[in-house]
């Protein structure tokens, strides 16, 4: 949750000082500007992975301590929980794939917020930001029945995967989709908004 809302903060920023300066325009009508957006979302990303290794190192310390794995390249269906699991790589490998997905996710918000901040001010960006989190937060007060369509539920696969059934249908699903509006964003952003503002 607090790395969806880090993606959130950083991303609405993503045009918000050319706006207020008045130099939108100007700065899409130069020569580099394609390498000027690129550089700009790279930025975003970098702050948001730095972020979520502390957060996730912290996380994945604590599940260690928790269940006195020392042993990170043990099979990981030595694991009770994934002894019915697909494929058996060593925990170390599944942590990273799974950090790699969590990851693909908080790009594809901050995609998303990048492109909602061209058009919108930043407050409106931010807000925009907080009606994609507010099922979960409403979860966590006590709205029970919000838990299904929370998004920040679909980014863990862990937890998924506990629930099973159709959660992990849902998971899937919308892991395509979130990989096909990442490409969709990114296309937007460095082929068709550079050009619209010309």
């Amino acid at each position: 949750m607090i790395n969806v809302i880090a993606a959130i903060i950083v991303s609405c920023g993503f045009m918000s000082y050319e706006k207020k300066s008045s130099v939108q325009s100007l700065t899409l009508s130069g020569r580099e500007r394609r390498k000027w957006l690129i550089k700009k979302m790279l930025v975003q990303n970098i702050i948001c992975l730095v972020f979520m290794c502390i957060t996730y190192g912290m996380y994945y310390k604590k599940l260690c301590d928790i269940y006195t794995y020392v042993n990170i390249t043990a099979p990981l269906k030595s694991i009770m929980i994934f002894r019915n699991f697909i494929v058996n790589p060593p925990i170390i490998g599944y942590v990273i794939i799974d950090f790699a997905v969590k990851y693909m996710f908080m790009v594809v918000i901050q995609l998303i917020m990048s492109v909602v901040s061209i058009y919108v001010k930043y407050i409106y960006c931010f807000a925009v930001g907080i009606v994609l989190v507010l099922p979960h937060l409403l979860y966590m007060i006590g709205f029970n029945f919000l838990h299904n369509v929370s998004v920040v539920k679909y980014i863990s696969f862990f937890q998924c995967l506990l629930e099973g059934g159709r959660t992990m249908d849902w998971y899937w699903i919308l892991l395509i989709v979130v990989v096909l509006t990442g490409a969709g964003m990114w296309f937007y952003i460095v082929n068709v908004f550079e050009h619209k503002l010309r």
